[in-house]
């Protein structure tokens, strides 16, 4: 507004409305945690901007800024370098990390844009002129300009990030966000200034002497005129601006929740039973009603009758943050923890029909040269996605599920962004490591140049498989009848394309009477497919295979039966913390194909299965996999099994008779049942792996097997050698 309107504001008595019945019925949606952060202590919501919700994180993984898509998808967020602010379309304001690699925000303001991937730093806002506070916070955001404040020290984001510190307000112009601004206090016995919010050309804030605050509106087409005095100078306790939309200013004034009216002479209007206000936006204001202490929704023209938004049965309160049309977002206390959720006001149910896309860009490559170029794989990422791009910091360096790039020699950080039809967004990141060209030749059976390596879970690490081998019963539930450690070398062509697989499994315990075999299936790869399959013991002397007879796909024996591995004896073997532990030696499998085949690395382990020794019908596979041509599936849906179309071997609770996990665990003592070591395995199965997806994180003290007899420790998986490189055949 031009600031000789607002010259012809006066002051009027405070508006006090009376509260009558308030609305409900609008239930919420909890949205989920960032990704690879399963245990939070704080996740609230800040701000909205259209179907995009501003939040941050404060965890075990650290405290950064989080966007949400929020529409038929609700995938998890996509994590900021810093701590975000506001939102308004596809700009975030906030606090930018200590350090950001290219570019280096020093515990200041920062702005990113979303149209960039989000591999791509902030943007630092302008340079802090002499004489102000070293740090600089962003708080506000509109079309043209970005407010914040300075202060004398970071101490963070700990309180609702509007800060408070010492030092002068601080305004950008979002066409040139390099030169920052500054608006001092009024007077000179004001000693600190914080803007807050701005809408068009009009800045809101408050400024103090630390005894009392007084608030304030500015011009800022005009910012060398004073500002505009809102009210009279109250205890700074009582004084606190929120935002602004249009011609409304938010916030609190003599200990009262309201807004003032800059088209009615500057009136304080009372909202009634408010415990908070939060947000306006047009003639909507949200924040929470003292009873219940609950999200509510205002329209200025009825503040008397709120909507007053639903809580979980678990939450002591909830508050509202953000509107946009129908759309609420807030954050909830739910025990110990703080989450962000969702309402629709309309209850039209078009909201988080599904969890969204899910990346995955593959295993970490040591790619041949830079002339050939390395192979991306985000092919096992899910969703119904209609795109794929691969940045390296703010630079795309391909499209696509499947392309080729050509990368210079180092090691390079990409970063996989998947949109689904929806809109909605998730990434994944991969370590591509190029080196120079080396002449190496290829082991035999394999025919063309290997220019790329993957890993499974990870280089020089283990992921762990556990069986229950009394399928179809549960039997004693304690998973310990195999446990198999497992490792991939996956040697890969310039199309990305399989070319060899050497896998090394270390058995590490075998808790049953009945004796089984070890095997692996390559779904989709012929069973004629393999120019040489090579087994080893220990690393030593090779002996050659045959694939499976009878079978279409490709099916190898790591051992037909793992307990002769440990050598004689037909005891529980370390399972049991009264007998002493014993150690089987590492079987390595090496498989070359003379065609490479199409198999993606983000699929390992494969349908690694076990199978009873002398029937070898009678196997037990991850859900995914509904056994080999030999299975015997009579055996399905028979005692505790209740598999389905597309979904085999599990629980009619949704656990799995075969568990995987990418790191190694510990398995549990015999006839301890598997929840009672890994608890959050039950919401795991009774969500179909949608929930709790790192239940093997959490184990409980006392029930998994550390060890036996006589100080004897587990055994520990080796790895023998690097039989697979980049090579010419």
């Amino acid at each position: 507004m031009p600031r000789s309107l607002l010259l012809l504001f006066v002051r009027a008595a405070p508006l006090i409305l009376v509260a009558s019945a308030a609305r409900a019925g609008i239930a919420p949606v909890v949205l989920p945690g960032p990704p690879g952060s399963p245990f939070f202590s704080l996740n609230r919501a800040v701000d909205q901007s259209g179907n995009r919700v501003l939040a941050y994180h404060q965890g075990t993984t650290g405290t950064y800024g989080l966007v949400y898509h929020v529409g038929a998808s609700c995938p998890p967020p996509i994590a900021l370098a810093g701590v975000g602010t506001a939102i308004l379309g596809n700009q975030v304001v906030g606090f930018g990390e200590a350090s950001i690699s290219p570019q280096t925000v020093v515990n200041g303001a920062a702005l990113w844009d979303l149209t960039l991937p989000a591999s791509c730093p902030p943007i630092p806002l302008g340079k802090l002129p002499t004489g102000v506070p070293q740090y600089s916070f962003a708080n506000g955001l509109s079309s043209q300009w970005i407010v914040g404040d300075s202060q004398a020290s970071s101490n963070g984001f700990s309180g609702n990030l509007k800060e408070y510190g010492a030092g002068a307000g601080l305004y950008w112009n979002v066409a040139d966000p390099s030169t920052e601004l500054v608006l001092l206090p009024p007077s000179s016995s004001m000693t600190t200034l914080v803007l807050v919010g701005v809408d068009g050309n009009l800045a809101v804030g408050t400024a103090t002497d630390g005894t009392s605050a007084v608030p304030l509106v500015w011009d800022l087409s005009n910012p060398s005129s004073p500002p505009i005095s809102l009210a009279s100078a109250q205890s700074a306790s009582n004084v606190h601006v929120v935002g602004i939309s249009g011609q409304r200013v938010l916030g609190v004034y003599g200990g009262n929740r309201g807004f003032w009216d800059l088209g009615n002479g500057r009136a304080f209007t009372t909202i009634p039973n408010a415990q908070k206000v939060l947000a306006i936006q047009g003639t909507k204001i949200v924040g929470s009603v003292v009873s219940p202490r609950s999200a509510a929704v205002w329209d200025t023209s009825d503040l008397s009758n709120p909507i007053i938004l639903d809580n979980l049965p678990s939450w002591s309160y909830s508050e509202a943050y953000g509107i946009s049309g129908n759309l609420v977002s807030g954050i909830a206390f739910a025990g110990t923890t703080f989450v962000t959720a969702v309402w629709d006001l309309a209850n039209s149910g078009s909201y988080c029909l599904s969890s969204g896309p899910v990346a995955d860009a593959g295993m970490n490559q040591a790619a041949a040269d830079p002339i050939s170029g390395t192979v991306l794989d985000g092919r096992s990422s899910t969703g119904v996605i209609v795109s794929y791009s691969w940045s390296e910091g703010c630079t795309i360096v391909a499209t696509g599920a499947n392309p080729s790039v050509v990368l210079a020699s180092g090691l390079h950080h990409l970063m996989l962004t998947v949109t689904d039809n929806d809109g909605a967004q998730a990434v994944s990141t991969v370590d591509i490591t190029v080196s120079d060209v080396a002449v190496n030749h290829c082991p035999a059976g394999i025919t063309v140049p290997v220019t790329a390596l993957a890993y499974a879970p990870a280089q020089g690490s283990n992921g762990t498989m556990l069986f229950e081998d009394l399928w179809p019963s549960i039997g004693d539930d304690d998973f310990n009848d195999q446990a198999i450690a497992y490792n991939y070398e996956i040697a890969l062509d310039s199309h990305g394309d399989v070319a060899a697989i050497k896998a090394t499994y270390n058995f590490l315990a075998a808790g049953a009477s009945i004796r089984n075999g070890a095997y692996l299936h390559l779904p989709g790869v012929a069973s004629n497919a393999a120019s040489s399959i090579t087994r080893a013991i220990n690393g030593g002397a090779t002996a050659t295979l045959a694939p499976i007879a009878g079978e279409s796909d490709l099916v190898v024996a790591i051992a037909t039966d793992t307990k002769a591995l440990f050598g004689p004896g037909n005891g529980f073997v370390n399972t049991d913390p009264t007998l002493r532990t014993s150690s089987a030696p590492a079987v390595s499998i090496l498989i070359t194909f003379a065609t490479p085949v199409a198999l993606s690395p983000g699929l390992a382990p494969f349908d690694l299965f076990i199978a009873r020794t002398g029937n070898f019908g009678w196997q037990i596979h991850r859900p995914e996999y509904a056994g080999t041509a030999a299975m015997t599936t009579a055996l399905f849906n028979h005692q505790d099994d209740a598999s389905k179309p597309g979904e085999h071997f599990i629980t009619a609770g949704g656990i799995p008779f075969a568990l995987t996990t990418p790191d190694l665990v510990v398995w549990p003592v015999e006839k301890a049942p598997i929840d009672t070591l890994y608890p959050q395995l039950v919401t795991f199965g009774a969500t179909g792996g949608t929930s709790d997806k790192f239940w093997y994180q959490a184990p409980q003290p006392g029930q998994g097997f550390t060890g036996g007899a006589q100080g004897t420790l587990p055994p520990t998986p080796v790895l023998f050698g690097n039989d697979l490189a980049v090579c010419s055949p």
